[in-house]
């Protein structure tokens, strides 16, 4: 489309976007009133009421959707900001066969490599320092490779973030941003699993739904936020649309603090939460020994777990948290 892309491409994006609805709407309505549940249950679904009550009372889990709000920015560099970054501040960088707003694709695939390794070592890095310290530590090495990226960037400020020292210096901290990016990706899984566990201990009441719509909630946030702050860069930089280079270096410092400092921030935040998280596998093993004890009774007596539950005589949970 040449230099007056812009509208005539925003007319292609519109087309299509209505021709995609229109085609994908009736799917979702035959799936939605032909398909029909195979093993139909007799108990009355848990209100809303009851399952935030649940949610309240399954502090480990509250923690890790708090570490999952705080960690929202630190990926922000890979989506529309990214994207912003190479257009308008690497407008005229040449680096590895690729200029300008095809470095995006370099800013976005550099975090893969370290995320696959990440992801295969997780059984042995959980097993060997838990899940808990896995992910903490990950995410705090982590943040100091984008604090190093940052204030490299600062140093060689004048060449507004394009030398070749800041390039390559960015190039290995994405690389190395992705581990904690590929243990927190199935590590959150299977904390909330345990966290399930502990909710099960503390009221009887397993609830998976709600634990795990949680990590559903977390990424729904970090993809808002992540789009967000790039958003947000570009009107603060106060970009001039399809003219990369008319951004000038104020608006370039406001990018590298948006997408770098934000993130490295970010990263921090999301370890946090965590040195507060008590609940491991220790626990989480402890717990599953005492709820099949529960259940166990509950067969020979007849009564319900919460009624053996009120039956005790000790706090169950905090017995076993206070196992060394």
């Amino acid at each position: 489309y040449g230099t007056d892309a812009g509208p005539r491409l925003a007319n292609v994006y519109f087309i299509a976007a209505i021709i995609l609805c229109v085609v994908a709407f009736p799917m979702f309505l035959f799936g939605f009133y032909k398909t029909r549940e195979r093993m139909m249950s007799t108990d009355a679904p848990p209100s809303l009421k009851h399952n935030l009550k649940l949610l309240v009372k399954n502090k480990p889990l509250l923690l890790i959707v708090i570490s999952g709000i705080l960690g929202s920015a630190k990926m922000a560099y890979t989506y529309t900001g990214g994207l912003y970054f190479a257009k308008y501040v690497l407008a005229d960088v040449f680096f590895l066969g690729m200029r300008g707003e095809q470095l995006y694709t370099i800013i976005t695939m550099a975090a893969v490599p370290g995320g696959l390794v990440a992801s295969l070592m997780v059984p042995w890095f959980a097993q060997r320092f838990g899940k808990r310290n896995t992910y903490i530590y990950s995410h705090i090495v982590g943040s100091l490779m984008m604090f190093v990226l940052f204030f490299v960037g600062i140093a060689n400020k004048s060449s507004l973030y394009t030398d070749p020292t800041t390039l390559i210096v960015g190039l290995i901290s994405l690389v190395i941003i992705g581990i904690p990016m590929g243990f927190g990706n199935i590590i959150t899984y299977a904390m909330i699993g345990d966290t399930v566990e502990y909710l099960e201990l503390k009221t009887g009441e397993r609830a998976e739904g709600i634990c795990f719509a949680m990590q559903t909630f977390i990424n729904k946030i970090g993809m808002a936020v992540g789009a967000f702050i790039g958003v947000l860069a570009y009107y603060m930089a106060d970009v001039t649309p399809n003219n990369p280079g008319a951004l000038d270096p104020k608006g370039k410092d406001i990018m590298w603090i948006m997408l770098v400092l934000l993130g490295a921030i970010s990263l921090v935040g999301t370890a946090i939460p965590l040195f507060f998280y008590k609940f491991n596998e220790k626990n989480q093993k402890a717990a599953i020994d005492i709820i099949m004890e529960r259940r166990k009774l509950a067969e020979e007596t007849g009564k319900t777990v919460q009624q053996i539950i009120a039956e005790e005589t000790t706090d169950r949970v905090s017995e076993i948290l206070t196992k060394k």
